[in-house]
């Protein structure tokens, strides 16, 4: 059993990274899904071999890919803002996209609304966003057990 922490959006907000800590010291995986890929420089020392990271459009440093597919046990995970997808105007360009990649899983960010759900055998979860300026910010943890895979939208974790 392997468990990811996504987050997205980020946008600078680093004091609400920084209430994290504890939930990256104890998950298998760290996503950042772009928008604020640079926010997450400070935690390389500590967490750099689990920190996975693809651009945003608003990432102008290249900090990350802008996407990427991680296997987590027997289940593959394409990781992306979602931006070059159209995710605002609908997921199935992304959806199809993970399928031509055999991705079970999308984790996407880049509307700033947190979702989860479930279209043709895909699931695709969006941690929401972390900024200043949304007023309910969220994270998604998600929990990959061989092929099984459980994904919650976590509000309360995040402070700031």
């Amino acid at each position: 059993m392997k468990t990811i922490v996504a987050l997205s959006d980020t946008h600078g907000n680093v004091q609400a990274l920084e209430s994290l800590t504890g939930l990256f010291s104890e998950c298998d995986y760290i996503v950042h899904l772009g928008d604020g890929a640079r926010d997450m420089k400070n935690y390389y020392a500590d967490y750099g071999n689990k920190i996975y990271q693809v651009n945003g459009n608003c990432d102008v440093m290249a900090y990350g890919l802008k996407y990427f597919v991680l296997e987590v046990e027997k289940v593959r995970i394409l990781l992306t803002h979602g931006d070059v997808y159209g995710v605002k105007n609908g997921l199935n360009k992304v959806k199809d996209y993970a399928k031509s990649l055999d991705c079970s899983v999308v984790l996407y960010g880049h509307t700033h609304q947190a979702e989860i759900q479930e279209i043709e055998g895909v699931m695709l979860i969006n941690p929401g966003s972390l900024s200043y300026f949304t007023t309910e910010k969220s994270i998604a943890y998600v929990i990959v057990n061989g092929e099984k895979v459980v994904a919650k939208i976590n509000k309360t974790a995040v402070k700031n």
